[in-house]
């Protein structure tokens, strides 16, 4: 049995005909006998409560948990279409994630804590279940040293 963690990108969230081919992959690969942790990302949710938050003055720990909040959102939104192999409710830190795992059912996981970015919390997950294998569906097209998509002078890495 290969176990592994899914990092899945909060873009995948904002995408309505990609979503679909996902929920229908993981409960293929579930059903196949593979065991994964799914981290689900904030996507332009995320990204347009903060920019909200941002507007009304909201510090940052509290734009974090804005971020963390759509996270989970999206997590409920997978976790309900695959309810019949998913564990719910959401657990909401390493604890619950550790409970979740050891029903034997799909865990699916957003946001932990403030500061720490859903990458993070995959590894941490990754970690703490004895996972070796992290597969990141990020919305990039390589690693680069900072996001590309914010720093003009990120170097790309052969």
């Amino acid at each position: 049995m290969e176990i592994f963690t899914l990092k899945l990108s909060g873009h995948l969230f904002d995408n309505g005909d990609l979503l679909p081919t996902y929920v229908d992959l993981i409960r293929e690969l579930w059903v196949g006998g593979y065991r994964m942790v799914v981290v689900t990302g904030g996507g332009s949710l995320a990204r347009r409560y903060i920019e909200l938050g941002k507007g009304l003055g909201i510090n940052e720990s509290l734009l974090d948990m804005l971020g963390i909040s759509a996270s989970r959102l999206n997590a409920q939104l997978l976790a309900s279409a695959l309810s019949d192999i998913a564990y719910l409710p959401i657990p909401k830190d390493l604890n619950e994630t550790f409970s979740a795992w050891t029903t034997g059912r799909l865990v699916i996981v957003g946001g932990f804590q403030p500061g720490q970015s859903t990458a993070t919390v995959a590894m941490l997950v990754s970690e703490l279940l004895g996972v070796r294998k992290l597969i990141d569906c990020a919305n990039v097209d390589a690693v680069y040293t900072s996001d590309p998509r914010k720093d003009p002078n990120a170097k790309r890495l052969e």
